[in-house]
């Protein structure tokens, strides 16, 4: 007896429609009560069957209406109207198909009576695909989007939108929800907006002190140099660039030194903020140590040579590839020369360092410039040009000369026959 009132109460239940669009679908000892999730439905709504039964069942639905569209148990609502869908349930017990009943659910598709007219994001464009009947979206913006400003204008004057405006983003997903609405009627509009992680990468891809080796050669994941620079140096231009495009450099530029040690940080943020700090250690010596000669075997240097002097210019030509340096200094002094290989076309920074033997230096720097083809060609061009002119001028002056002299002559001759 308490099998079959229990019974009794689960048909009963089933039987009880969910809604006013529910149905039931009944045969023999099997039960399926249907609704649909929604009570209005309007274009664009994806809308999803309830079936509850007394066993096990597999459904198939089919409609001949162009309003809808079924795939699986949903229904995607294409455009106003009305249709039918017709509803097959099979109830299976044991896996086999013991009875099947089939039932029809009229569905009625409505123009939203609250929707919005536009929706606008000032940092991502929105207006090839908006659609007033689309109310899902994904977007992805990059890391640099720390807050959107999201403007909704409703379809209706009468109707109420909440959730626009300005939006803080967090990295990862954000899912801000644009509420429209009228009356008792609502409509849901749903951004999802992934905001991508910043780089992390805050290390450098070169560091150079113009005009100096550093002290060990530069790594990007090594992060103390050191530079030894003469007396004679007042100044480094530290330049630097980072790996990432997007990170910031900070302490590069050029600077005064001191006699002794002077400190520089050069510190790369990225990104995401994560920072990382290069160390460079300048020594300014306070030595005596220097050159009592510097010559360029077959060449003159710009300028005779002093040894308080510390920068030397030279030229050579295209044909050129190395250059005999001879520089001489006192002889417990030690003298280094260095950068000096092949010669390469354009500016060439060779470096002459004389330690003495209290371990301080002093550095004299020689600039070589060998010159291309194209710029001997100019040179060459140049030359023959302003001789070409110096000719002329020289021709103009003989000719205005021989002018004076005729007129002179003949002025003479009239004097002469007049007397």
């Amino acid at each position: 007896m308490k099998k079959i009132f229990y019974f009794l109460i689960l048909n009963i239940l089933l039987l009880i429609p969910f809604n006013v669009y529910a149905t039931s679908c009944i045969k023999g000892n099997y039960i399926a009560n249907i609704s649909l999730e929604k009570e209005n439905i309007y274009v664009g709504d994806n809308i999803h069957f309830k079936i509850n039964s007394n066993v096990f069942f597999k459904t198939t639905y089919t409609s001949a209406n162009e309003i809808i569209k079924i795939e699986d148990d949903y229904i995607k609502a294409l455009e106003k109207g009305e249709g039918l869908i017709d509803i097959t349930i099979d109830f299976l017990v044991n896996n086999e198909i013991k009875d099947s009943c089939t039932t029809t659910i009229p569905i009625t598709v409505k123009e939203p009576i609250v929707s919005l007219k536009e929706l606008t994001l000032k940092e991502y464009d929105l207006k090839d695909i908006f659609k007033s009947d689309i109310y899902n979206y994904e977007i992805t913006l990059p890391y640099q989007n720390e807050s959107i400003n999201i403007l909704a204008t409703p379809l209706s004057e009468n109707s109420q939108v909440t959730g626009d405006g300005e939006k803080t983003l967090n990295v990862g997903l954000n899912e801000f929800k644009i509420i429209v609405e009228e009356g008792s009627e609502t409509l849901t509009y749903t951004l999802s907006i992934f905001r991508e992680e910043g780089s992390k990468d805050a290390t450098l891809k070169s560091l150079i002190v113009e005009g100096y080796l550093l002290n060990p050669k530069f790594k990007e994941n090594s992060y103390n140099y050191q530079l030894e620079v003469g007396k004679d140096i007042n100044d480094i231009y530290i330049k630097a660039t980072p790996n990432d495009s997007k990170a910031e450099v900070k302490g590069t530029g050029r600077f005064d030194l001191t006699t002794g040690q002077n400190n520089f940080s050069i510190i790369v943020v990225a990104e995401d903020g994560t920072t990382k700090t290069y160390h460079l250690n300048v020594n300014k010596n306070k030595g005596s140590s220097s050159l009592n000669s510097l010559t360029i075997e077959g060449y003159n240097l710009d300028t005779p040579f002093q040894s308080d002097k510390y920068t030397y210019f030279l030229e050579v030509a295209s044909n050129i590839t190395e250059v005999k340096i001879n520089a001489k200094a006192n002889e417990e002094d030690q003298v280094e020369i260095l950068n000096n290989d092949t010669l390469n076309y354009g500016k060439n920074n060779i470096l002459i360092r004389v330690t003495s033997p209290d371990k301080t230096t002093t550095t004299y720097k020689l600039v070589i410039t060998r010159l291309n083809a194209n710029s001997q060609k100019i040179i060459i061009t140049n030359v023959l040009f302003y001789l070409f002119l110096a000719l002329i001028v020289i021709v103009i002056i003989l000719i205005s000369i021989f002018i004076k002299r005729n007129l002179k002559n003949k002025n003479v001759k009239k004097i002469s026959k007049r007397k």
